[in-house]
């Protein structure tokens, strides 16, 4: 099953709302001009009916809560590459501070060199843990697959 699309929740939750106030003026004019009563109109509105309405309102509860969470996301990814991209330029000038002069693949082993290295390999395996995390490879990185598709 393919993710639903972030426009097409946005329409469906517009579509649902014009809908909703269609339905409740009909609802109102119907009362209003004593084509049936509101007693009559409630024992017609069956459990089915009522069923089918709870159900429309959960999922256009979840479709705001899908929506609402891909916001924070996109966000918080933003956030995630813009600190990697500010982490690659700090470790960058922290290992051209203590490159061996002839080898730039070398850094230096010097004993007071030793927190910057350690330094600079953290932040390359944070750097390269968030991009693994924002840029998965497989169905099953990204949150596994749909068992009923």
């Amino acid at each position: 099953m393919t993710p639903i699309d972030t426009a097409d929740l946005e329409r469906l939750l517009d579509a649902a709302a014009r809908h909703r106030t269609n339905v409740a003026q009909f609802l109102e004019a119907v009362c209003d001009r004593g084509h049936v009563t509101q007693d009559e109109f409630d024992a017609a509105h069956s459990d089915d009916e009522f069923a089918q309405d709870e159900l429309r309102s959960m999922a256009e509860a979840l479709a705001f809560e899908v929506l609402a969470h891909r916001k924070a996301e996109a966000g918080m990814r933003a956030l995630l590459r813009a600190g990697c991209d500010l982490l690659a330029i700090e470790s960058e000038a922290l290992r051209n501070s203590i490159r061996i002069v002839g080898n730039p693949d070398r850094l230096s082993d010097a004993p007071e060199d030793a927190h910057a290295v350690e330094a600079i390999r953290e932040m390359e395996d944070w750097i390269a843990s968030v991009k693994a995390t924002l840029y998965p490879t497989t169905p099953e990185a990204e949150g596994g697959r749909n068992e009923r598709a």
